[in-house]
């Protein structure tokens, strides 16, 4: 299925980030930021969020003055040994595609974020342009599986070629099934 997914040109209302703003976001998004499909009631919406230790705030802080939206919170340590931590999150769907889209169209990401990134993004185009039409949302439901085993499996780029065509093809999108008969 194809989607037609607007480029950021269309767009002039985005930001223009400099080299070393483009090289010290994508930085912090490949190791940090999170692409995220979080399940809302009956149905799955995209998120966008990094999540840092709370001296590392005025980092956060850049990230939101660069992108123009979404909110700050602090987050208690789940164990007393960490410590607690800020969390910058864009969860509107107008403000991901209007906003958030058009500054990481800008970055060029290393880690499996450069695999994740154009999926979510697909996913958030398909969410704006949803109907009830059952290869949509079949599509949809592809692209969740695919980025959650992108996540378990680490950068697709490292793994066997013969793993990811079994990754690919395999129904269960825990990766476990990997490590039977070792």
């Amino acid at each position: 299925m194809l989607v037609n997914i607007p480029l950021v040109e269309a767009n002039t209302s985005y930001k223009k980030l400099s080299d070393s703003d483009r090289g010290w976001l994508s930085g912090i998004i490949d190791g940090e930021a999170c692409f995220a499909i979080v399940r809302k009631r009956a149905y799955y919406t995209p998120a966008f969020q990094i999540g840092l230790r709370y001296d590392d705030l005025p980092a956060i802080k850049k990230v939101k003055s660069f992108i123009g939206c979404g909110s700050i919170h602090a987050r208690k340590p789940y164990r007393e040994d960490l410590s607690c931590m800020c969390v910058y999150r864009v969860g509107g769907v107008k403000d991901l595609s209007e906003k958030v889209i058009p500054i990481l169209d800008q970055c060029a990401f290393f880690s499996k974020k450069g695999v994740e990134y154009p999926l979510w993004r697909e996913f958030i185009y398909l969410f704006l342009d949803r109907h009830e039409s059952s290869a949509v949302f079949k599509r949809m439901t592809e692209i969740r599986v695919q980025i959650h085993r992108i996540r378990h499996m680490q950068c697709l780029g490292f793994i066997p070629k013969e793993v990811r065509e079994a990754v690919d093809t395999h129904d269960d999108p825990c990766p476990t099934w990997l490590l039977e008969g070792e």
